[in-house]
């Protein structure tokens, strides 16, 4: 019988799976999308080390997996911060990347765009400014809403260089 709450890596991994189906007509796409998944991102300052593993870094698309988002999408979103002051921290102000955060229990989906109101980005000081909201359980027979919201961030046209 299958383990009806799967952790978040077995989450993020039939993601990959749904992602290749969906998207796996696209030449390196899911290889890509694979790369990022369990991704280490970690900043050295003075006298501290940020760190962190974003469940998936993919181009300027940081995805949190949770296993309930209903009862940890504050978790989702503390975590989404951090990763994005890490990242932002590394990058001067006027040039930092246009992160776009999901947060995602496989049927809700939360999308953000992170925002910071000074040069030095702290997870406090880093606000997630909702953009679109999805749950897939109130979905009857529009899976093409699914395959448009995930084409919309997935494949977007000003992806980050991977690496």
């Amino acid at each position: 019988m299958e383990n009806p709450s799967p952790s978040e890596s077995a989450r993020s991994h039939r993601f990959a799976m749904l992602y290749q189906e969906l998207f796996g007509d696209e030449p390196g796409f899911i290889e890509d999308y694979s790369s990022g998944i369990e991704k280490s991102i970690q900043v050295r300052k003075k006298d501290f080390l940020f760190r962190g593993r974003a469940d998936n870094l993919f181009g300027n698309v940081i995805i949190e997996f949770k296993k309930d988002l209903n009862k940890q999408q504050g978790e989702a979103e503390a975590e989404l911060r951090r990763y994005v002051a890490i990242l932002w921290s590394e990058e001067p102000p006027e040039s930092r990347t246009p992160y776009i955060c999901l947060a995602t229990d496989g049927v809700r989906f939360l999308a953000y765009t992170p925002k910071v109101a000074t040069a030095l980005p702290s997870p406090e000081n880093i606000t997630l400014q909702d953009l679109k909201k999805s749950d897939w359980s109130k979905l009857k027979a529009a899976p093409e809403e699914m395959y448009f919201y995930l084409d919309r961030y997935l494949r977007r046209q000003d992806m980050r260089r991977q690496g």
